[in-house]
């Protein structure tokens, strides 16, 4: 049986990069006086992208990509939805955008052999 190529020590990888990237714009953005963090979900979503490519080489960047962007959008539109509303909601937002990876394109990905099925979950 062919054995699905899936590198889960590039997720630990990412989650590093975006840790990083995440205190040197912080870091830039105190010290100069610029805000410069209002760029992190564009850098983010290019570290990602990148980190789900080399994790699951099968996964099409163009599949990566929307799945970048469909929990940006996700992030966003629950941010402006229910910022005024209440703190609660915020787990609703991170519960929304997992159930959006893990069954919406989780599901997609191992049906399709981009990953394993072992890897999909929460």
């Amino acid at each position: 049986m062919d054995q699905i190529p899936f590198n889960p020590k590039v997720i630990q990888l990412t989650a590093g990069a975006i840790g990083l990237s995440a205190a040197l714009v912080a870091y830039q953005s105190f010290s100069t006086g610029i805000e410069v963090y209002k760029y992190l979900p564009y850098i983010w979503g290019a570290v990602v992208t990148v980190g789900i490519k080399f994790t699951a080489p099968r996964v099409p960047f163009s599949e990566a990509i929307l799945c970048i962007v469909s929990a940006l959008a996700l992030n966003f539109l629950c941010g402006f939805l229910f910022s005024a509303v209440s703190p609660f909601f915020y787990f609703v937002e991170g519960a929304a955008i997992e159930a959006l990876c893990v069954l919406g394109f989780g599901a997609r990905w191992v049906r399709k052999g981009y990953i394993p099925p072992w890897a999909n979950r929460w």
